[in-house]
């Protein structure tokens, strides 16, 4: 999780934390109580409301950091943002103290201080910078330059996205690592929820139907009547408050003298009656409808007021410039706030919709341990108000994606979408259309631009990395068959002749695509994404494989042909993990299962560069099946063997001993070793070797010849061991391999992935001094307890050799010619990271190549000879606000704050860059002459 310190926390949670956001609504919900004939009570005293924003800002703080921070830094931050007269005057100097720390102007236009990106980035982590912007921008003293709606508007169109400044901007990148589908960022798809209309709004479950399988009960009308309505989501009241309040406030800017102080006073009361949960609900409704406020609203060009801005906010979002409209929002919002006028109400009631949308935000954006969290709790509730069969949001989000991807023109990008969306033949042609024209675009504002670029058609520019999801209920025997049925279709349609026609959608543009394309002509590379604790490598693998492999396809089309090219793997793998052990290995299984060769790629790989010790004294106490542990056991055994034959690591021989001791203890214990042979225990090697075995697909072992075709390839290379282990299906021997391998694939395959009820678990306690207490020794001479727990532990040895495994398998793949693609900020978030300075990618591929030499900082082992090929990509920008440039903005400063000399860091970072555009060019195999 990203570090951010307590000036941040509490900014954040002033302007963005439920807590923050009760207590202004329960304020002015209080001031309806009817105490004066008139109707709306006379306003109470500000110091109760200040008092009771001090201890929202501390609950919220403390709630979402575990109450990490004392007390008195808090108490002592609140008292500052909440300072005595808050709200009664126009300053909020917190806002401006942020400003003027990480940002600047240059003319008319405002980016972050290249110094302080780091600091910048744990910001906008709480908070949307729009809203420190904006803040600037409503001051007429905000910028000298800024002197006429003119220039306040060419400043409002000219910021870059995250306000990124020019360093980086006049050389081309490639993106090789980014979500298609989580590129469009937090503030446009916030900026059509609270813009825009006509989402319905829907409750789902944490599973998408489509991955069960299994269709919802119908319900019959009467049974609906007789039932109350299920209670609705917090982020779907929030949703409705805030509508409410901008319709509300709407009214006040239309007023052609909105800052006199009786035109506020007469709005008050629509902006307090706005706040009640039970009011009539502005979701799904037309009353923001932006074509007929922008034609209502008549204007001069001499003055900057807030029917001006309005005017400006209702053009830009009735064109679906939500980029632009949602810096006119902020901006009217903190005018309204700033005016001499505004009462307390008013800006209360400003401060509550500012702070709704920024809770809102709060869900888009990850802020969290682990990929589970991530695709569970973060962006899907929030997208899914956009209803996702919307085709305008679909186009939108589009539009945008290709706007951040193609910054400028020669710009690359290796997108990654799921092979479902990719057989959708409209959906792909769509996307062309759209980063065509974005192309296209850049080609006529830069006529006179490179020439290297002159000759490139938009489809040299990007193209797509087909994924798998590790997603879904299914046992992983049955996710095995359909993983078939999706892989024989994919191939029959990148093996087909038969072209896709884009002329529909391209035909009357500037389009340098042409009219037919074969669908293989859009794809490059082949991944799986998510949650790989649940979904390991030897579920996709097979048919990663078998995707690679080069024949002719018969199905599902017609005419067939051998792919054009030979798609290059880019899988997730080593991101998020239960011990360094297991990270490590699920990286080895990827690289072996999948037969990994040079250009290949692993994605974050984060095992294997983050230090065991310290991911550990991070993680705390660890919980794994027995049987992962001893998966994990085994495996480290194999490699200790291998470096302490190989190498004469010390610290291999050293661990071999214990390794073997602790896999005799609970090896009896897995979970598909039948009761029969608890007390037979193979080989060692031969535990290793059923391991390897995994890379055959079990469904095809299992189920042939009953349920799998003959003939083909499929078994050849899917089951690739398979004549040995068919000598082992009949009655498999529990002291050999293959019998091994028999015996697990059967209860994975009867028992579901997680096996019988009861399986054991292993506490693997950290020992903070490096040496096993007497209750934990005692606890390891026994076995399972009434909870089915068994303890253990990793000792000093362990994590030494631990950290020289990663060395020697950071060598062996880049001997191999495989590099990583790093994403430091979503591994910021999302991974046991702290701090972009912390991130491995300075392990891998470090700035100061000495630290490479024998006994150097990275070669303490004398392991390794050479770097690690890296890209730096963004992964989910939308999700982890970041983009490709500010990524290299960040680990060109953390190289710095390493205590690299400027010169080297530059040069350190321009390798980096080169090597992005390196790899999407070796990838991308330009074939300017293919249909």
């Amino acid at each position: 999780m990203l570090l951010r310190a307590v000036p941040e926390r509490a900014l954040g949670a002033l302007l963005g934390g439920e807590p923050v956001a009760d207590v202004l609504c329960q304020y002015l919900i209080g001031l309806t109580r009817p105490t004066k004939p008139e109707g709306v009570a006379s306003k109470p005293s500000l110091e109760p409301l200040r008092k009771a924003l001090r201890a929202a800002i501390q609950a919220d703080i403390d709630q979402r950091t575990a109450r990490y921070h004392r007390l008195n830094e808090l108490q002592t931050m609140a008292q500052q943002l909440c300072a005595p007269r808050f709200l009664e005057t126009t300053e909020i100097p917190a806002l401006a103290a942020a400003f003027d720390e990480v940002m600047e102007w240059r003319g008319s236009q405002v980016c972050f201080k290249d110094k302080h990106v780091q600091r910048y980035a744990e910001l906008i982590s709480e908070l949307d910078p729009t809203v420190l912007v904006a803040w600037q921008l409503a001051n007429d003293r905000g910028s000298p330059q800024i002197e006429s709606p003119a220039t306040l508007k060419e400043a409002v169109e000219g910021l870059a996205t995250l306000f990124v400044g020019p360093r980086f901007f006049t050389q081309p990148f490639a993106e090789n690592h980014a979500h298609l589908h989580g590129i469009a960022g937090d503030d446009l798809v916030l900026a059509q929820l609270v813009l825009s209309h006509g989402f319905p709004v829907r409750n789902e479950d944490d599973e998408e139907s489509s991955e069960t399988g299994e269709a919802k009960a119908d319900v019959g009308k009467a049974d609906l009547d007789e039932r109350d309505p299920p209670p609705e989501p917090p982020h779907v009241i929030r949703l409705r408050r805030i509508r409410r309040l901008l319709e509300a406030f709407i009214g006040v800017w239309k007023t052609v003298n909105a800052d006199e102080p009786s035109t506020l006073t007469r709005h008050e009361e629509a902006l307090i009656h706005a706040c009640p949960h039970d009011v009539k609900s502005a979701v799904g409704s037309s009353t923001l409808n932006w074509r007929e406020e922008d034609r209502g609203i008549v204007v001069g060009d001499e003055v900057i007021n807030t029917r001006w801005m309005l005017k400006q906010l209702a053009g830009a979002a009735s064109r679906g410039d939500l980029q632009y409209a949602w810096t006119w929002l902020f901006v009217l919002l903190w005018r309204t706030y700033r005016a001499q006028a505004a009462s307390a109400t008013i800006r209360v009631a400003v401060l509550l919709l500012i702070t709704d949308v920024m809770a809102l935000r709060r869900q888009l954006i990850m802020d969290g341990n682990g990929l589970r969290r991530f695709t569970t709790s973060y962006f899907r509730p929030v997208m899914r108000l956009m209803a996702g069969e919307n085709a305008a949001w679909k186009g939108m989000s589009q539009k945008e994606t290709a706007r951040r991807v193609f910054a400028r023109l020669g710009d690359r990008a290796e997108l990654k979408i799921s092979a479902g969306s990719f057989l959708e033949a409209a959906f792909t042609a769509a996307f062309a259309q759209v980063a065509d024209g974005r192309i296209e675009s850049l080609r006529s504002l830069h006529p006179d631009g490179d020439v290297s670029y002159a000759d490139l058609s938009s489809l040299d520019h990007w193209h797509f990395c087909l994924h798998f999801n590790r997603s879904g209920s299914k046992t992983r025997h049955a996710r095995r068959k359909s993983l078939w049925e999706e892989a024989r279709k994919l191939k029959g349609v990148l093996g087909s002749s038969v072209k896709w026609d884009l002329e529909p959608l391209l035909r009357g543009g500037s389009s340098t695509l042409g009219g037919q394309f074969t669908p293989a002509r859009f794809v490059r590379g082949l991944d799986v994404a998510g949650d790989e604790t649940r979904w390991p490598i030897e579920v996709f693998a097979p048919m990663l494989r078998w995707l690679r492999y080069q024949e002719v396809v018969t199905e599902p089309l017609e005419e067939s042909t051998v792919p054009a090219t030979v798609p290059h793997f880019s899988i997730h793998a080593g991101e998020d993990y239960a011990h360094p052990l297991s990270g490590l290995r699920h990286i080895d299984e990827t690289v072996l299962f999948c037969e990994m060769k040079e250009g290949d790629r692993l994605g974050h790989a984060l095992a294997l560069g983050i230090p065991p010790d310290g991911w550990l004294r991070r993680h705390g106490e660890v919980l794994l099946p027995v049987d992962e542990h001893v998966d994990n056991l085994v495996w480290a055994w194999h490699q200790a063997s291998e470096l302490a034959r190989t190498k004469q690591l010390a610290e291999a021989e050293r661990v071999l001993p214990r390794l073997a001791t602790r896999i005799t203890r609970f090896l009896p214990h897995v979970s598909w070793r039948p009761a029969s042979s608890k007390s037979s225990l193979p080989p060692l090697s031969e535990l290793h070797e059923a391991w390897k075995l995994r890379r055959n697909c079990s469904y095809l072992v299992l189920e042939q010849p009953k349920s799998v075709p003959t003939g083909g390839s499929t078994l050849d290379i899917g089951a690739p061991d398979l004549q040995v282990i068919s000598a082992q299906v009949g009655k498999p021997s529990v002291d050999v391999a293959a019998g091994l391998y028999v015996h697990r694939a059967r209860a994975e395959r009867d028992l579901g992935p997680q096996g019988k009820g009861g399986n054991v678990m292993v506490r693997l306690t950290q020992q903070r001094h490096g040496h096993a207490s007497r209750a934990q020794l005692h606890l390891e001479t026994l076995g399972p307890d009434r909870a089915f727990q068994m303890h253990d532990h990793d000792d000093v040895h362990d994590l030494r050799f631990m950290l020289a495994l990663q060395d020697a398998c950071i060598e062996r793949y880049a001997q191999a010619g495989i590099s990583i693609e790093a994403n430091p900020s979503s591994n910021v978030y999302i991974g046991q990271i702290e701090t972009h300075s912390d991130h491995p990618v300075y392990r891998w591929y470090p700035p100061d190549p000495k630290d490479l030499l024998k006994g150097g900082k990275f070669n303490e082992f004398d392991l390794r000879t050479m770097p690690m090929p890296v890209t730096i990509n963004t992964d989910d920008q939308g999700i982890v606000p970041t983009t490709l440039r500010m990524e290299h903005h960040l680990m060109h400063e953390a190289a710095l704050d390493r205590g690299h000399a400027e010169t080297l860091a530059d040069a350190w970072i321009e390798e980096l860059r080169s090597l992005g555009l390196q790899h999407f060019e070796t990838t991308h195999q330009l074939e300017r002459n293919a249909p």
